[in-house]
């Protein structure tokens, strides 16, 4: 026999729902950051640092005509 749905029932379920989905996607976040720090190490391995900026251009990036 079935359980009727309840208004308590439909409550703690979205709670519980709620819950869970936060704990997945804060557990999801960890790992991508975990593999984004893994990442770059092979990289910079392999490809060497890049050089940061910090969003500002640089003024004399192109060689200068002769």
């Amino acid at each position: 026999m079935l359980l009727p749905i309840t208004d308590q029932l439909l409550c703690y379920g979205g709670i519980a729902a709620a819950g869970g989905s936060a704990i997945l996607a804060f557990l999801f976040f960890c790992v991508s950051q975990i593999r984004k720090v893994r990442l770059n190490a092979r990289l910079d391995a392999e490809y060497g640092r890049q050089e940061k900026t910090a969003g500002k251009r640089r003024k004399n990036h192109l060689p200068k005509s002769a």
